[in-house]
């Protein structure tokens, strides 16, 4: 049976990946796929070499590079994470300068989220105190509901769904970074059946969910 190697991001493999998996089922497409987890950067860099035959990457800048072909699949917001016991838990939004004597708990430079925050702060001039920082989003949010506000984060939406214990508050901000997910292949491969199929699959999903 052929196999198609698949790379997913813990983000996107944890969060994003189950709601496209039953599409995938109906097509019989999941028994055909190799899953190997790591971070986007180095999916991304294993992709030119052949290690991979796609991959759903996490970015905050449409993937350009002559040697990746990549298909923009979701935009997705960042939002800011408190504790249901914080001051600004009753606010659906707050501006990034409000937030510069708040401590954040940041996912590691594994993930874009630091590139992000660096981004958004050098553009607002506000440099909040980084007190710690993880591999786990389950930590993560795990610090931030505790009842001595420990601190609070910055994650994409799709890490906080409707049920999470922490409250998601939108960014006042305006221009303000994207979580953008993309299927990405090597440009100089010539794609199989199965993979031209998995491609349009996901492709056509999104279009749909889009509305485009």
């Amino acid at each position: 049976m052929e196999k198609v190697s698949i790379g997913l991001p813990p983000i996107i493999g944890n969060y994003y990946f189950p709601d496209i998996s039953s599409m995938l089922a109906k097509e019989n497409l999941l028994q055909n796929m190799n899953v190997y987890e790591d971070g986007s950067q180095s999916l991304f860099h294993k992709l030119p070499t052949g290690k991979m035959d796609m991959a759903l990457l996490g970015a905050i800048h449409p993937i350009e590079d002559e040697h990746v072909t990549s298909h923009l699949l979701a935009r997705k917001k960042f939002k800011i994470i408190v504790s249901p016991q914080h001051s600004l838990a009753t606010r659906k939004s707050v501006a990034f300068q409000k937030l510069k004597d708040e401590p954040f708990i940041q996912l590691s430079d594994h993930f874009i989220h630091p590139l992000a925050f660096e981004g958004l702060s050098k553009k607002t001039r506000t440099h909040p105190p980084v007190i710690y920082r993880t591999n786990d989003i389950q930590i993560i949010k795990g610090m931030v509901v505790v009842a001595e506000n420990v601190g609070i984060s910055f994650l994409t939406e799709i890490a906080v769904p409707e049920y999470a214990p922490v409250i998601a508050l939108s960014l006042a901000d305006p221009g303000q970074p994207e979580f953008l997910i993309s299927l990405a292949y090597r440009s100089n491969h010539i794609l199989t059946p199965l993979q031209q199929k998995l491609v349009d699959v996901l492709t056509k999903q999104e279009q749909r969910i889009n509305g485009s």
